[in-house]
C-alpha cells in the first residue's frame, strides 16, 4: 500500500455549484453504509455522466455529477413526496482505509489518485451536514472518478 501512495497521480478538479433542480424520477436506489450509519441515495443514469444523490435529511439532498470537462458539479435541493423504485439498490461501503479526505482534497488509495479541488469542497459540504464528508469522498472515488 505504501508504494501506491508514493505513486499517486494528482488531478486538479474544478468545483461548481449548479442551479440544477430536477424531478426525482427514473432513479436507481443507492445505499451507502458507513459503520452503523446508513445513507440513502440514488443514481440517475442518463446520457452523459450519471448523477448521484445523497439524502441527508427528511426532504433534502446533495446531487453530485461530473461534467464533460471532468469538473465536479453539485446542487443542494429539497423535495416533497415519496421516492419509490422497483430497481434493486446499489450498495457502496465507506472504507476510510481506502479513502482519505480533508477540506480540499480526496485521496483514492485503490485508484492511485488524489483529487485536488480548486475550492474547499468537502469543507463547504460539511457546513451543510457535518457528517457528509465520508459518503461524498467515497462516491467521488468509487463512482464519479472511479
Amino acid at each position: 500500500m505504501e508504494q501506491q501512495l508514493t505513486n499517486l497521480k494528482e488531478k486538479k478538479v474544478g468545483v461548481f455549484f449548479a442551479m440544477h433542480p430536477d424531478y426525482l424520477s427514473k432513479l436507481t436506489p443507492l445505499l451507502i453504509t458507513e459503520g452503523s450509519r446508513l445513507w440513502n441515495g440514488a443514481i440517475k443514469r442518463r446520457v452523459g455522466n450519471p448523477m448521484y444523490y445523497i439524502f441527508y435529511g427528511p426532504e433534502t439532498y446533495i446531487k453530485l455529477w461530473k461534467d464533460s470537462k471532468d469538473n465536479v458539479l453539485y446542487y443542494v435541493g429539497s423535495y416533497d413526496g415519496f421516492f419509490f423504485s422497483y430497481n434493486e439498490p446499489e450498495i457502496i461501503t465507506v472504507r476510510l482505509n481506502e479513502v482519505q479526505y480533508d477540506e480540499s482534497t480526496v485521496t483514492c488509495k485503490t485508484k492511485n489518485i488524489k483529487l485536488v479541488f480548486d475550492v474547499p469542497f468537502i469543507d463547504i459540504l460539511r457546513k451543510i451536514h457535518e457528517f457528509i464528508g465520508a459518503p461524498v469522498a467515497t462516491l467521488l472515488c468509487e463512482k464519479i472518478y472511479g
